[in-house]
């Protein structure tokens, strides 16, 4: 008995088979941004993952029936390629930028992997779908474990109001002089009250203790308030 309205039942099972990997490989990358408290976790991967993998059982098997013993030419391949294209928008919807800070290219990225993990478990590749969720998760927590390259550098977002007669770049200057750090997108602005707001992205290796911010707000009595937000190392 055919239960699968029009193909057999045995590969309308693998079909689900597939599907269900890919749901599963899906859940186990979302957990771990979702363990970071990321904007896309484990439903967001589930259901790309599966989107993809249902998607690539179509663009394989949907069109059977008017493919070269049919009527009309198929490209079993265009659904396929249409999920790439699909995926950017995606990805982009979980990149955000405050200032000078951008935010969820690493999650962009993991949402673009789980979707070839998708594809290759609704192409029957099995092994290549579960060595790839293997080596995605694997690598995010190894990476988070041991940073390297610039996600094993502090960065701060410092701004700061000086009084008008101060030099903001010399006392920043100096600042990381002292401390081995660098500081980038420096931004001034001279308000109507005569103060100069000065922000600033400032990266260095070693995390700045607490006292050491103290002291430098301490030492020029020209900065009239302090404000920082860090992030990595």
């Amino acid at each position: 008995m055919d239960l699968s309205l029009g193909y057999p039942v045995n590969q309308t099972v693998e079909m689900l088979f597939r599907l269900f990997l890919a749901c599963v490989c899906g859940g186990f990358v979302g957990s771990e941004r979702s363990k970071r408290m990321k904007p896309a976790g484990i439903r967001t991967h589930v259901l790309v993952c599966g989107a993809a993998a249902l998607f690539m059982i179509l663009s394989k098997y949907a069109f059977q029936d008017i493919g070269p013993n049919g009527n009309n030419s198929v490209d079993a391949s265009r659904i396929a390629s249409s999920i790439l294209a699909g995926i950017g928008f995606l990805g982009a919807g979980a990149i955000f930028k405050d200032g000078s800070r951008v935010t969820g290219l690493t999650t962009a990225a993991t949402l673009w992997f789980t979707t070839a993990i998708g594809m290759a478990f609704g192409a029957g590749m099995y092994l290549i779908g579960a060595a790839a969720a293997i080596v995605l998760i694997v690598f995010q927590y190894l990476l988070h474990r041991f940073t390297v390259g610039g996600d094993a550098l502090y960065t701060y977002t410092l701004e700061m109001v000086f009084t008008a007669d101060a030099d903001p770049e010399e006392c920043v200057t100096a600042f990381c002089d002292s401390c081995h750090a660098m500081h980038e997108e420096q931004d001034v602005s001279f308000n109507e009250n005569g103060t100069i707001t000065y922000r600033c992205l400032l990266r260095c290796r070693d995390h700045i203790p607490v006292q050491k911010w103290k002291e430098f707000c301490a030492e020029h009595k020209e900065l009239l308030t302090f404000s920082k937000e860090s992030y990595g190392g």
